[in-house]
């Protein structure tokens, strides 16, 4: 598997796991703990760009 491939298949276990705890915030947490969180998921869409670009 190429280092292209691996970083894919950790990226969507990633995702995976942020969108269950996306769920999870938003049914039990309040509006700001939503809102720290979508800032959070953000950041992370900006680093992970960053990382596959540096990949290619």
């Amino acid at each position: 598997m190429s280092r292209k491939q691996e970083f894919i298949q950790a990226v969507t276990h990633l995702e995976k796991s942020l969108a269950n705890a996306l769920n999870a915030v938003s049914q039990t947490g309040t509006p700001e703990n939503v809102e720290n969180f979508t800032k959070l998921m953000i950041k992370k869409e900006i680093i992970l760009s960053t990382l596959l670009d540096e990949i290619k």
